[in-house]
């Protein structure tokens, strides 16, 4: 096995899970706690971010498959969706969070 599979198979089946049971538990903290903002914000980034992983474990996933399931056309589709909603989501809800009213 390359190192690069290896890597793949790594966050496909450590990264992936944990990042998701962390945007578990920080929304239940959330709800368990709904003054605490700061508890919104983290649930909402680590969601973020957690999408994003998991697009790119699948296109990892992907890349290791011949032959390969998705289309480049595709591929290229879900990694450029997934940067956008990682830097705008949480970037525009800091903002709208912390505005000056």
């Amino acid at each position: 096995m390359s190192i690069p599979t290896a890597l793949a198979l790594f966050v496909l089946f450590v990264v992936l899970p944990l990042n998701w049971y962390v945007t578990w538990r920080l929304w239940r903290l959330h709800r368990a706690n709904m003054s605490l903002r700061v508890l919104r914000e983290r649930g909402i980034v680590s969601t973020a971010l957690s999408l994003l992983i998991t697009i790119f474990a699948l296109i990892f996933l992907n890349n290791d498959l011949i032959p390969p399931p998705f289309a480049f056309e595709d591929t290229k589709l879900l990694t450029r969706g997934a940067m956008l909603l990682a830097g705008f989501v949480p970037a525009m809800y800091w903002l709208w969070l912390y505005r000056e009213r």
